[in-house]
């Protein structure tokens, strides 16, 4: 059975630009307004007023807050900025899904949330939406949501995993706990410490001697662990120390070591491709796919576009909705809107408190 429109919006990022959660606010409230009244007014490219249906479904597709870089350092920022984004997330009258992305990915922990206000649902789903890769229904075409993250070369099984370990430790080390943090820092200190005593090196090597082989075995893995591990936390903490030394003398500034500034110059980012090159460079491999939907709706890259169908041979349409942060080079403010007719994108004017169409068809 078809589903009703869907309107779906990626990368608002909020914590990194100060003023995208007040237009994104506004944006909240003109989709409330319409799904009170029925109606949601849209200026077409011919600068012609019409009214679409107002969405069943609201989909967040990932970094709807900016958990790894927020302004100033200040991984409070996301929920400063705020400006009741959230309140009207919660209360909008229609089903809400949040597909957290690789910048808010902490929420993913939490996937398979559902939360039950004024009749209608707010889910947290992790990865994908929906879990079959058949899609869902909107009209005659089938629709398949997920961030776009997935299309970079670095994520593959094993870098990704490893990648997402040392990363949690490291410019995320706000998620750590700052106990563990020192308790890592001082055991790494006492294991320097005593490696550089030949005495009690030489007594730990007699004793692994003396000791049956399983044993030993097993307290030199255990001590390899412990190394690797502490090693790994105390450098958490003075990375955390660095982060906010560098918050306080450049509030305003944003550098890290990332993915996209560090890793992806070896093995490739997916950041700001557009569907031709994400299909030309083999970010999207075809033979690795198994959704079945018609249309992959994206966001990550931030650029919006809509591909034409059957782009590059792969017998799908690609849908990216953009993102929500102010540039020189890209759009932003932009969003899909899902009805029975296809998928339209559409711009946020903050300023005429309406949207307008924005098709930009590679």
């Amino acid at each position: 059975m078809a589903n009703g429109p869907i309107i779906v919006v990626s990368d608002t990022h909020i914590g990194l630009q100060k003023r995208t959660p007040k237009r994104f606010a506004h944006f909240l409230e003109w989709v409330k307004k319409g799904l009170t009244t029925g109606t949601l007014p849209i200026v077409t490219l011919e600068g012609e007023r019409k009214n679409a249906d107002p969405p069943e479904k609201l989909i967040l597709l990932g970094d709807l807050f900016e958990l790894w870089e927020p302004r100033a350092a200040d991984c409070a920022g996301p929920v400063f900025d705020d400006s009741g984004v959230l309140d009207l997330l919660v209360h909008l009258p229609c089903d809400k899904i949040y597909v957290p992305g690789n910048h808010d990915d902490t929420a993913a922990r939490h996937g398979k949330i559902n939360v039950l206000q004024n009749g209608h649902d707010f889910r947290v789903i992790s990865k994908h939406y929906p879990e079959q890769r058949e899609g869902e229904q909107v009209g005659n075409t089938t629709y398949f949501f997920l961030h776009g993250h997935q299309f970079s070369r670095l994520r593959t099984p094993g870098v990704l995993e490893s990648f997402d370990f040392v990363r949690r430790f490291a410019y995320e080390a706000h998620e750590a706990s700052p106990r563990a943090l020192r308790v890592g820092l001082t055991v790494f200190g006492l294991l320097a410490i005593l490696t550089r005593l030949r005495t009690l090196g030489a007594l730990w090597a007699n004793m692994l001697r003396r000791l049956p082989a399983f044993v030993a075995f097993l307290l030199s893995v255990g001590s390899i662990v412990a190394w690797v591990f502490s090693a790994i936390l105390a450098f958490a903490q003075v990375w955390r120390w660095l982060w906010r030394l560098r918050g306080a003398v450049k509030p305003e500034r944003r550098s890290r070591l990332t993915e996209r500034r560090f890793l992806n110059r070896i093995v490739g980012t997916s950041k700001y491709l557009n569907v031709g090159d994400l299909i030309n460079l083999h970010y999207y491999r075809q033979v690795a796919n198994t959704i079945t939907a018609d249309v992959i709706v994206f966001g990550h890259t931030h650029i919006p576009e809509i591909s034409p169908p059957n782009v590059g041979g792969t017998g799908k349409r690609f849908v990216n909705t953009g993102s929500w942060l102010a540039s020189d080079v890209l759009a932003y403010d932009t969003f899909a809107y899902i009805g029975k007719d296809g998928p339209r994108l559409l711009r946020w004017d903050d300023k005429a408190r309406i949207a307008r169409e924005f098709e930009r068809i590679s």
